[in-house]
């Protein structure tokens, strides 16, 4: 879990696909009534697999926390397809 803005600008910044925002995919959904997305990095082929889920936490300030689950196998719980093109 992060929180903060520094912190969340500096974790975008670095860690998915080592801060190559532009080749990240990302799909809406909800997680425990949370709004959340589900983010799918491309592999060599450029063929998008699903990376993991970010829950967000809204307060009347805005995003107050994400907390990320990198985990592919949640997709199909999320009822979401493992891959896209």
């Amino acid at each position: 879990t992060i929180a903060g803005c520094a912190q969340v600008t500096g974790f975008f910044a670095t860690v998915p696909a080592g801060g190559r925002l532009d080749t990240i995919r990302l799909a809406r959904t909800r997680a425990n009534g949370h709004p959340a997305l589900a983010a799918y990095l491309p592999d060599q082929s450029a063929r998008c697999h699903g990376y993991g889920i970010m829950v967000f936490t809204i307060t009347g300030d805005g995003i107050s926390t994400i907390t990320g689950f990198p985990s592919p196998d949640l997709f199909e719980k999320f009822g979401l397809p493992p891959t896209c093109d």
